[in-house]
């Protein structure tokens, strides 16, 4: 289980990465887009496994967790590739930050603050993407874009890559 889990926060961090990029002007949309298909794709077929495989509450609390991320990349692959204009997804961004915030209350109230850390971040880095895009706030895009390399890295990519090699 810590595998797969290893496995997806370190390609979220590699798409966050990507995804800050292109809203930097440094990659197009489609190329953005297809990495945003590939890892969506990948954490929506690892959680609905870990639901097929759950055998405790708290696994499909894990899934749903995870679904609300999938379904975030899948719709921003979407979005670049179909050209659409994104306000949807901002709104789907603004739930993804309010269901991150029992998350990180509960790691800090449980003494993770690793992932209480890692989860109030996502919820901020989410809320920005709300506020840039469904509320039309262009004047973050640059904000989102560094928050979006910065976070992914510290957040998913370096702690992904040390559960892979079991360090975490």
């Amino acid at each position: 289980m810590v595998g797969m889990f290893g496995i997806a926060m370190f390609y979220v961090g590699a798409v966050l990465v990507v995804n800050g990029a292109w809203l930097l002007g440094k990659a197009d949309n489609r190329s953005a887009g297809i990495f945003n298909l590939l890892v969506g794709g990948l954490i929506t077929v690892m959680a609905i496994n870990n639901h097929i495989r759950a055998t405790e509450l708290v696994h499909h609390l894990g899934t749903a967790n995870a679904l609300l991320f999938g379904f975030t990349y899948l719709a921003l692959a979407a979005n670049t590739l179909f050209n659409l204009d994104g306000r949807a997804l901002g709104w789907f961004c603004l739930f993804v930050a309010a269901a991150t915030v029992p998350n990180f209350l509960m790691a800090f109230g449980a003494g993770d603050l690793r992932f209480g850390a890692i989860w109030f971040l996502w919820g901020f880095l989410w809320f920005i993407f709300f506020l840039s895009l469904a509320l039309g706030m262009a004047r973050l895009t640059r904000a989102a874009a560094w928050l979006s390399i910065i976070i992914g890295l510290v957040t998913a990519g370096i702690p992904g890559y040390m559960m892979l090699w079991g360090v975490w």
